[in-house]
């Protein structure tokens, strides 16, 4: 016969309660993808930009999410001023976690979370221009709380996050984490790419104007010679050199008209010698 205590049926009631109490994270706590390989849940070891120490996701699921991560990195392009050649775009990390730890904080959980979120990008991109998101996704509560760099956040104001986060709500409330968080990683993939054709629109108007400029300035060129070819160099007049070339081929004669009671003036043209027959 089967004898239980109470206090057995305490014990044991308690561990259950630990064991179905979902894990607690602090942002000192949580570890980094590309380092914590085990810890995160890495598929085939290899460093990556999602974590999942609390295996929210399926092992397939985390390779699918770690795939499209490295496809968005390998097929965008750097927003900074200088840019590493090893990885050219810009990139998005997500943390997947049962719980954040508020910490008695529970009245701003948003607040906590978000700050959780903004010092797990700024630890796991300590370097670069800001050029960079990092998704928070928590699991008892379903929630995803979207960090942006000093460059990424210009195509992504809070407006534009939370239209973001909007379209995944149905999917996490379903609590279907992979949808909700492909949906999120392919909205700020859009954003980022109207900014790509932006600047690649502003280029292509530069260039246009730049050769319309040169054309202008060719033309205006070649109008200015060809009416200096067809006008010839004007002749000015000098009237000292007049006045020097007459002294040096006549002399003056100054003449009385006691009928006007006027002085005249008149040139008289040297004479040339005349040749001795």
């Amino acid at each position: 016969m089967l004898h239980v205590t109470f206090r057995q049926v305490l014990v044991s009631f308690s561990l259950a309660v630990v064991c179905v109490r979902a894990k607690e994270w602090n942002r000192y706590d949580y570890p980094d993808p590309q380092k914590d390989l085990v810890k995160c849940g890495s598929v085939d070891g290899i460093p990556s930009w999602i974590c999942d120490p609390d295996h929210v996701l399926s092992e397939q699921q985390v390779s699918d999410v770690h795939t499209r991560l490295d496809e968005l990195n390998s097929g965008t392009t750097c927003l900074c001023s200088s840019c590493d050649v090893s990885n050219q775009g810009y990139k998005v990390a997500v943390a997947v976690m049962d719980k954040v730890s508020y910490n008695g904080a529970d009245k701003h959980v948003d607040i906590v979370a978000n700050n959780f979120a903004r010092y797990l990008r700024e630890r796991w991109f300590s370097s670069g221009c800001g050029d960079n998101v990092l998704v928070l996704v928590t699991k008892e509560t379903p929630q995803v709380y979207i960090s942006s760099g000093v460059a990424a956040r210009s195509k992504l104001p809070d407006s534009t996050v939370k239209s973001i986060v909007s379209s995944a709500q149905a999917q996490l409330d379903s609590k279907d984490f992979e949808s909700a968080i492909l949906t999120v990683v392919n909205g700020v993939q859009s954003e980022f790419e109207d900014m790509d054709s932006t600047v690649l629109a502003i280029i292509i108007a530069a260039c246009v104007l730049g050769l319309l400029t040169v054309a202008l300035v060719s033309v205006l060129v070649c109008l200015k010679l060809r009416s200096m070819k067809e006008d010839p160099k004007p002749t000015f007049f000098r009237p000292d050199k007049t006045r020097e070339s007459h002294k040096s081929l006549a002399k003056s004669e100054t003449h009385y008209d006691p009928n006007t009671d006027n002085i005249y003036v008149s040139l008289r043209e040297p004479k040339t010698a005349e040749a001795v027959v």
